[in-house]
């Protein structure tokens, strides 16, 4: 059994070093440039938004309360 299981973890670890050596695609090492090149900017229209979600939902789990913060900004 303890041959089988190293055998398992072996193939994993070969598949994650196969994965993390591949190299990005244009397509996304463009995407990322764009991400990280881009400038940080502020709302006030959101920041508004963004608080008065977030109080309204106090209590709840906070993934939760992201995203209705993110579906409140995007609907307003």
């Amino acid at each position: 059994m303890a041959v089988v299981t190293e055998s398992i973890q072996d193939k994993a670890q070969a598949n994650l070093d196969e994965v993390f050596s591949m190299k990005p695609t244009a397509r996304v090492e463009a995407l990322r440039k764009a991400y990280l090149n881009a400038e940080a900017t502020a709302s006030i229209d959101r920041s508004r938004i963004e608080t008065r979600v977030l109080r309204e939902t106090e209590g709840e789990p906070m993934i939760a309360r992201r995203a209705k913060v993110f579906a409140a900004i995007v609907r307003e």
